[in-house]
């Protein structure tokens, strides 16, 4: 698609941005510090893919309030830039244990935990020959089994599985073929797979496809959502890519014998008296599960900047709540207001700076557009 004039954020069909948290400093949020701090630590588990959070130096964010980390880099800090100072300032507090856990800034800081809220779950372990480490516990292959089993098919082992896995020569290969056997069940498929979509795809069954409420001749369908979930189970079942939940320029459809396959065309409406239903958008559009019909219609509705659309792609898909000022990437210039809604006031200004560039991506995707053709989640 063509973005707004003034942004070209593009993956697929609409701009992606990487969201991260902002990081305060006395006077205001400072969104690029998360930024340098995966910087100093590139290999550290919450810069890979992840949101950094608010949590790692603040307790509140609005009033800023900070935790012992925090705190503890605002010292080391010395009144020095916040921008040009951090790196040396993550640097002197790394020997630090600033929320006194036992567990140095740094080893937390590598090992992906918090270092300004207390791991109760972090204990000591020495080992013969090796200086003092610190471990969430020792690998146990057959627990590791019973919960892929539990939480992948849906079932514990039986005793037959248990002794067969104790007599196994090489347990984490058993352990990675029960995996992709669960991956392939319907437990997984068609039960565990919709549970953990609901938040991301919000079905309501009173809007959707079965919905009895008319217009003349008409029934009201507003979206959907079965295309949603089939695209989910499909990405997430198998040996799959999962980043094709936001990149797959493809419909999923079930057949007869609940197999799923792809398809590339464009998928009309199955019931001729409904209003909207199948999947209207082209393909160079398509951009996964945020351009869905159910997606943009049940978030943009009427939306001519559609920011709770671009809200809710970024808390769904990558854990950031916009309103609770996380994945703040301010761009210079904006908010302009566009749509005169007083979003450029001093208190608005701070998230809108970050979430209307954002919205620009899917200002030409249609959510409810009522006119002589009245379009649903259409482009």
């Amino acid at each position: 698609m063509t973005a707004h004039p003034r942004r070209a954020w593009n993956v697929g069909g609409v701009g992606m941005a990487c969201l991260i948290v902002a990081l305060s400093s006395v006077a205001q949020a400072r969104p690029t510090g998360p930024a340098l701090l995966c910087e100093s630590y590139p290999d550290a588990p919450d810069c890979q893919g992840k949101v950094v959070a608010c949590a790692y130096c603040h307790e509140s964010t609005d009033p800023p309030a900070w935790n012992a980390f925090g705190t503890s880099i605002k010292d080391a800090l010395a009144g020095a830039s916040f921008e040009a100072g951090l790196a040396d300032a993550l640097a002197k507090a790394e020997a630090l244990d600033s929320d006194a856990d036992g567990v140095s800034n740094l080893d937390e800081l590598t090992r992906g935990t918090l270092p300004g809220l207390a791991d109760q779950a972090m204990t000591p372990v020495v080992e013969a020959g090796e200086n003092p480490r610190y471990t969430l516990g020792k690998y146990d292959a057959a627990y590791a089994y019973r919960r892929v089993l539990t939480l992948y098919c849906g079932r514990s082992p039986s005793y037959d599985e248990v002794q067969a896995f104790k007599a196994a020569a090489e347990p984490r290969t058993v352990i990675h073929e029960a995996l992709a056997g669960c991956l392939r069940s319907d437990f997984w498929q068609k039960t565990q797979l919709p549970r953990m979509a609901d938040k991301r795809i919000k079905p309501l069954r009173s809007v959707a496809a079965e919905a009895t409420v008319k217009i003349g001749d008409y029934r009201v369908v507003i979206g959907d959502y079965e295309f949603d979930y089939r695209l989910w189970r499909y990405v997430l079942s198998a040996d799959r890519d999962m980043r094709e939940l936001l990149t797959a320029d493809y419909f999923v459809l079930e057949g007869a014998d609940g197999s799923l396959v792809q398809t590339w065309d464009v998928q009309p409406r199955s019931d001729p008296k409904a209003l909207a239903g199948g999947q209207m958008i082209e393909r160079e559009r398509r951009a996964g599960m945020i351009t869905t019909q159910w997606f943009l219609t049940i978030n943009t509705m009427f939306s001519a900047l559609p920011r709770t659309t671009a809200a809710q792609a970024y808390r769904a898909y990558l854990g950031a709540d916009i309103a609770a000022s996380e994945g703040l990437i301010p761009v210079a210039g904006e908010p302009t207001d566009v749509d005169n809604k007083g979003v450029a006031q001093p208190r608005c200004a701070n998230c809108h700076s970050t979430l209307d560039p954002l919205a620009y991506a899917f200002v030409r995707y249609e959510g409810i557009q009522i006119s002589a053709d009245l379009k649903f989640g259409a482009y």
